[in-house]
């Protein structure tokens, strides 16, 4: 009988070859998307900063993320497609409003939840509902503890070879010489695409030996940054700490954190509730003057808009910490507990939403008073999302259905997809030139504006509107001269740093808008007024409109950008208008910078708006005295 030999089935090569060329490729994928972001973060302690380059790094991430996820067994489901999204908004919003602190360090949250939860849910180890507990368990697997479970796999994957086998570093070589290869050939399309300014400027970079000590610094940086992005990667696939997160652990984990006998929070929660009617009841006149528009009269506007309002935020969030605590931690073991926690976050509930409805009072007050910051806002929309909270925590003890962790997700997700193209400083800008402009028209003689904040803290969003302001003719001297040198300045820095990667997309509409803009200008000179005729005025409510057809001569060879000021004189105010000056604006574009083409003889209709001074009658009404104004593109 003859001896039999015992085979293993071999793992054909080309699938060896397979899943180790795969890995390898997403981990130097993984590795250049790292080295992005430590390139934008150095930027930043260099006063630099490349928006852009974040988007192109964010989207890579996620592109790259989903198509390997495919690649190794992935499935689409509703949360690998929302969490790409968010991911893709994050990178977007630096990319059109720039690397502004507050929205970059939420966003910068966003992006990390957002990688995690994609790379949780391609290999199905996510839980398809919004309960609060099996999302909560979700968000830390996923986030601290896959990352770090297969932090080893970048090194493994880079410098460990295929047991006996030769052609995995056969494909490791033949990967880099084809990348070699094709550094050449994208240097030759490079050069000869390169005729093309805009194309040439993409692709010029500065080497400087100075910068290699940083560099190396970067590259120290981006190694654990690039493990951890295929360690949560690798963690998911592998389906590590399966049941962690799963209902019935949710559950589990839910009802063994319920340690907290009722007694020991209802007494506070009591003491609380008994303090807000006393509260409610001593100062009701002085606190519920918000909602009237009505100060008390030993108040001030400032002291009453600034009295009490951190100190109400603050009693709000202690309230909602407390709400939160009763909800995760206290027994209920019969249904006397249950209707008493019930009772206590409902009262609780109500309490706390008249105090945020006194506080986002005042912070309205406010606003009118001393227009609108990014901070007064971000205040205002926490607590509406606060107030929400506590409204569906009210509807929820009473409507089972009514959850408050789906309601908020949805709504915060919600806000943040359509926030990063809202332009929301640039509606602050708009709301508080506007509100500037209004109170100039009355003559309120305290009215004033925060130049500073809104170019530099701003920033590019509030440009055109800043322009607008300039240009506006409202603005007292001192003010004026603070803008344009603040307004220069803004232009120089985005002028210094006028590459794609380096300017965001409102940092192009500001640089244009400047450069076009009384001044960047050229000097009106060659333009002569060959004559002015008053064709009509009417009288508009407290509006006088005067109608002029003026007659205008360029001869230099140039296009020449210019004001008309119109003069008027005693007689021709006498009754009529109040004021002895006016800034021409165009009939039709009604803008008040007027264009005359290179050598030419051109008829214009202009308009002057003056404020009504209580006499239409029609005495002396000739043309006025018409003067060209400019402003020097060189002063």
């Amino acid at each position: 009988m003859e001896d039999q030999v015992l085979t293993i089935p071999q793992e054909p090569e080309e699938t060896n070859l397979k899943e180790r060329t795969i890995p390898f490729v997403h981990a130097i994928l993984l590795l250049i998307v790292a080295y992005t972001y430590m390139t934008v973060l150095f930027a930043v302690f260099q006063d630099k900063s490349y928006p852009a380059l974040l988007f192109i790094g964010n989207t890579a991430l996620f592109v790259l993320t989903f198509v390997f996820g495919m690649i190794s067994g992935g499935k689409v489901n509703a949360v690998s497609i929302l969490s790409p999204l968010f991911g893709l908004v994050s990178g977007a919003n630096a990319w059109i409003n720039g690397l502004n602190f507050l929205p970059v360090y939420i966003y910068f949250h966003v992006m990390i939840l957002s990688y995690t939860f994609l790379a949780l849910s391609m290999f199905g180890n996510h839980n398809r509902t919004l309960n609060g507990g099996m999302l909560f368990l979700d968000a830390v697997k996923a986030t601290f503890i896959y990352p770090f479970a297969s932090f080893s796999a970048l090194f493994t994957t880079l410098f460990r070879p295929s047991k006996g086998s030769k052609k995995f570093g056969k494909a490791v070589l033949l990967t880099v010489l084809g990348v070699v290869i094709a550094f050449f050939l994208c240097l030759i399309s490079i050069a000869l695409l390169s005729y093309d300014p805009a194309f040439r400027e993409i692709f010029t970079f500065d080497f400087d030996w100075d910068d290699v000590p940083l560099t190396i610094i970067k590259i120290l940086f981006t190694v654990p940054l690039a493990a951890l992005l295929l360690g949560a990667f690798v963690s998911s696939k592998a389906q590590k700490a399966e049941r962690m997160s799963s209902p019935e652990a949710a559950a589990s984990f839910t009802e063994r954190i319920k340690k907290i006998p009722a007694v020991v929070l209802m007494i506070p929660v009591v003491s609380l509730l008994v303090i807000y009617c006393i509260f409610f009841f001593t100062q009701w006149g002085t606190y519920t003057a918000a909602f009237s528009g009505i100060l008390p009269s030993d108040f001030t506007a400032a002291e009453y808009a600034r009295s009490g309002f951190f100190e109400l935020c603050g009693v709000a969030f202690i309230d909602a910490v407390l709400g939160i605590v009763m909800g995760l931690f206290m027994k209920q073991s019969d249904r006397a507990s249950v209707l008493l926690r019930k009772l206590a976050n409902s009262l609780l509930a109500i309490a706390t939403l008249v105090l945020i409805a006194t506080a986002l009072s005042k912070m309205i007050l406010y606003v009118q008073r001393f227009d609108l910051t990014v901070l007064r806002l971000f205040v205002s929309v926490v607590l509406v999302l606060i107030a929400v909270g506590f409204l569906t925590s009210l509807l929820s003890q009473w409507i089972k259905p009514i959850k408050v962790t789906p309601v908020l997700v949805v709504l915060v997700g919600l806000l943040l997809l359509v926030t990063p193209f809202l332009n929301v400083r640039g509606r602050i800008a708009k709301y508080n030139v506007d509100a500037y402009l209004a109170r100039a028209e009355q003559g309120i003689l305290s009215n004033k504006i925060d130049t500073g904040y809104l170019v530099s803290d701003l920033g590019s969003a509030a440009i055109p509107d800043a322009v607008r302001l300039l240009e506006s003719g409202k603005l007292r001297p001192a003010y004026e001269t603070r803008l344009e040198e603040q307004l220069a300045e803004h232009a120089e820095y985005l002028k210094n740093h006028n590459t794609f990667l380096e300017q965001s997309l409102f940092d192009r509409r500001a640089l244009n808008c400047l450069l076009n803009s009384s001044l960047y200008r050229p000097a009106a000179s060659g333009i002569e007024i060959k004559s002015a005729t008053l064709n009509s005025f009417e009288v508009q409510g407290d509006t006088v409109v005067f109608t002029c057809e003026v007659e205008i001569i360029n001869t230099s060879k140039e296009i020449q950008y210019f004001q008309l000021i119109g003069l008027f004189q005693p007689d021709q105010q006498n009754g009529l208008i109040r004021e002895n000056e006016l800034v021409a604006q165009d009939s039709e574009t009604h803008s008040t910078v007027l264009t005359a083409n290179a050598e030419s003889n051109q008829r214009i209709i202009v308009v002057f708006l003056g404020t009504f001074a209580g006499n239409p009658e029609k005495q002396n009404r000739n043309a006025p005295e018409i003067l060209v104004s400019y402003k020097d593109s060189n002063a």
